[in-house]
């Protein structure tokens, strides 16, 4: 099967999450070429333009600006832009 290849330039490097122990995560990239019948994350399609789940790859460039505008300043790993 093809995957289809969308790049997109990131916003951000670390986004927020409600994931249990983790204050931030980085998505590098949305979608898989899997398509797992559990998969809990196939509603992501919804929002990205690039074709049911498991046919496509949305790629977020620029993370490495981003990165080097962050830092952690305390030990609780919150992120400031610099």
């Amino acid at each position: 099967m093809k995957i289809k290849i969308v790049k997109i330039k990131a916003k951000r490097a670390f986004n927020p999450t409600k994931i249990p122990g983790a204050d931030y995560v980085v998505n590098q990239y949305v979608g898989c070429q899997h398509a797992c019948k559990y998969c809990y994350a196939k509603f992501m399609c919804r929002w990205y333009n690039y074709g049911r789940w498991a046919h496509g790859l949305l790629l977020k460039t620029d993370h490495v600006n981003h990165v080097s505008k962050c830092r952690i300043i305390s030990t609780e790993q919150r992120l400031t832009r610099s």
